[in-house]
């Protein structure tokens, strides 16, 4: 539970608001942040690179539709919870 709020805080509140510093396209921002998300799961292969940067989009849009960062937390919670329980 911890790594799904730590990375959410990071990555979809911190992040997000460095990126839009720079640009205000929201796509470019959606995808510049999901990359950086897959890349950070670099060490446990690509097939985790480009999972976590399919979930990162889901979860910054989740973040963007929503405005609260619970709902990405949440699926996080949950993606991460099947992931390590297989």
């Amino acid at each position: 539970a911890l790594v799904a709020v730590s990375e959410e805080f990071v990555f979809r509140g911190v992040l997000k608001q460095v990126i839009e510093g720079y640009m205000a396209n929201r796509l470019v921002v959606v995808l510049l942040s999901s990359i950086i998300f897959g890349l950070v799961h670099w060490p446990y292969g690509v097939s985790n690179v480009v999972g976590a940067f399919v979930f990162g989009i889901v979860y910054m849009m989740l973040f963007i539709s929503t405005r609260s960062l619970v709902p990405p937390i949440v699926a996080h919670y949950f993606v991460n919870l099947i992931y390590f329980t297989r």
